[in-house]
């Protein structure tokens, strides 16, 4: 079989790009969110489930509110570190097939003197 290239193929380029992206963030969010809902005191829960809360009303009533400011700093961090697409654009493509962002382009109109 032979290789395919499939950083060539627009617009399935921009997709693996994103996929490259998300995986970088994934363990980020997976420790910070994991370490939040451990420390939902484990009371709480109890409480509800003699309440007769099921375990999604659980999650819903009282996880989701308790790491409510960690879902903020989570979903903060990511949104700058999409911004911050650049770097993940220029390593890998160089802004070649279709995959240029705003800020490649301004790098090689800019820095390097044109197209």
């Amino acid at each position: 079989m032979d290789p395919y290239n499939f950083l060539r193929d627009n617009p399935w380029n921009t997709f693996w790009l994103i996929v490259i992206l998300v995986w970088i963030q994934t363990g980020f969010a997976m420790v910070i969110l994991s370490a939040a809902i451990k420390g939902v005191p484990p009371e709480m829960n109890e409480a509800a489930s003699l309440d007769g809360a099921n375990a999604w009303q659980q999650f819903w009533k009282i996880t989701m509110p308790s790491i409510r400011s960690t879902i903020v700093v989570v979903l903060t961090t990511i949104t700058i570190m999409a911004l911050k697409v650049y770097d993940i654009v220029r390593t890998v493509t160089q802004g070649r097939d279709s995959t240029d962002v705003v800020a490649n382009r301004m790098y090689v109109l800019s820095l390097r003197g044109g197209p």
